[in-house]
Formats: structure tokens, C-alpha cells, sequence
């Protein structure tokens, strides 16, 4: 981990689903931080909270 301008900088890797997880850790909240996140484990689709699996286009994403 970094530390620039009191920023903390993380490099995350992982699959889609594990960088999806709680971030940061507990106790470290209220601390300024950025994580650059790699996926790793091949192609993943994100949906955000408010979009629903009938607006992807199951063909496309494949």
C-alpha cells in the first residue's frame, strides 16, 4: 500500500465477485483510501443496485 497526499492506495486482485465484498476493513473506514482494482478468473458483468438482469443482453455478454 501507498501513501500519497494522505491518501492511502491500495492495489486490489481478485475475481469480480471478491472485490465486490465489504471495503475497507473494519477500523479502517474513516481513513482516505483508493483501491486499483485487477479482476482476475476472466470476464465478469457488474450490475449496479438499481438494474435489473432483464437489461442485459444475455448474447452480448457472453
Amino acid at each position: 500500500m501507498n501513501h500519497t497526499g494522505g491518501w492511502q492506495i491500495e492495489l486490489r486482485t481478485g475475481s469480480a465477485r471478491a472485490l465486490h465484498l465489504p471495503w475497507p476493513e473494519a477500523g479502517h473506514q474513516g481513513s482516505r483510501r483508493l483501491a486499483r482494482c485487477e479482476v482476475t478468473g476472466g470476464p465478469a458483468l457488474v450490475l449496479g443496485s438499481s438494474q435489473r438482469e432483464g437489461v442485459v443482453d444475455a448474447d452480448a455478454a457472453r
